[in-house]
């Protein structure tokens, strides 16, 4: 392998050369995380991968050793093409500095959190709403490219790369402000309960697909003044309300929160009594009437990518294998 003595330059590390540095992963790194490598290997095919990210060999008596990099190798070799990434190369004398090196020298900085990421694409000014909005509305969204569930059993998925989500929070930016202004003078603890990720993920899709119906419902579970009981929207605020505060086993999960504000909502578009809300099964499909969300749609779905185009009839209303789509735009 040709290296130079303690060099550090950026180079165009080929898949290649990137599967042989792979061959002399250092025997003590960390187990290799797949959902990473796709992670790092999607923002090379999107050209956000930066040349700052490095991999280091260290070399004592001539044999490489890679004790940094493992998982840009690793996507470089998954992108299929050359990535300018940082290299360097070290010669140590003693067995003990690459363990030394390993331990102390790489992934001990404090991580930037994902909103901290977001923040820099200054979405709130942008969008005109607030940061704590724009938070909520990102977290909802990657909630929504989730299935409305999380990963379980340790098997990860790719992180969200805020890219990828910068887009849909322009995108939704109206329906959150339509939400919040429509709420505006309900209980403040509702209103932050609206912001929970589960909550605001069927939110959201229920506003951009049917804005008027949607504004009734969720003006209702807000303010449910003069609301009988049975209701669905007196039921969806119920549930809501007992979302607050459990902590623990008996915490409500985002995946059951999204569910139990979906039964609400399929109830109230089909004009149907709903006295109590039950979710047996919190993975499963998610359906919400009066949208693209039919419980078939395929894994990491995000309705704004998929569904572009509205058909030429827009506005009617289709009953497909007993669930019901309408449109955008019909109101119905």
């Amino acid at each position: 392998m040709d290296f130079a003595t303690n060099s550090l330059r950026i180079e165009s590390v080929t898949p290649e050369k990137a599967a042989e540095y792979l061959r002399y992963n250092y025997t003590y790194n960390r187990r290799l995380r797949k959902h990473h490598v796709s992670f790092l290997a999607n923002e090379m095919r999107h050209g956000r991968f930066m040349p700052t990210a490095e991999i280091h060999l260290m070399f004592r008596n001539g044999e490489p050793v890679l004790v940094n990099g493992q998982h840009t190798c690793a996507a470089i070799v998954d992108y299929g093409k050359p990535v300018s990434v940082t290299v360097r190369k070290t010669i140590v004398r003693e067995a003990g500095q690459v363990a030394m090196t390993y331990a102390f020298g790489h992934d001990t900085g404090l991580r930037r959190t994902f909103n901290d990421a977001m923040g820099a694409y200054n979405l709130a000014e942008a969008t005109g709403l607030t940061h704590t909005q724009v938070e909520v509305l990102s977290s909802a969204i990657r909630h929504i490219k989730s299935g409305f569930s999380k990963a379980r059993n340790g098997q990860g998925t790719p992180k969200d790369s805020p890219g990828d989500i910068v887009d849909y929070v322009y995108a939704w930016a109206g329906e959150v402000k339509m939400l919040f202004t429509a709420v505006a003078y309900c209980d403040r603890n509702i209103t932050k309960l609206l912001e929970k990720r589960g909550a605001l993920a069927v939110a959201i899709l229920t506003l951009y697909y049917q804005p008027e119906k949607a504004l009734d419902f969720w003006r209702g579970v807000a303010m449910p003044d003069g609301i009988k009981w049975g209701d669905a929207r007196m039921t969806t605020r119920g549930t809501l309300e007992e979302s607050k505060g459990k902590a623990g086993a008996s915490a409500v999960t985002a995946s059951r929160l999204s569910r139990q504000m979906a039964r609400g909502w399929n109830a109230h578009f089909k004009g149907e009594e709903l006295k109590q809300i039950k979710v047996m099964d919190e993975s499963a499909p998610m359906i919400l009437f009066g949208t693209p969300y039919n419980g078939k749609q395929t894994a990491g779905y995000l309705s704004l990518k998929d569904y572009i185009a509205p058909p030429p009839n827009e506005g009617a209303i289709y009953q497909l294998s007993g669930e019901y789509f309408a449109v955008r735009g019909s109101g119905a």
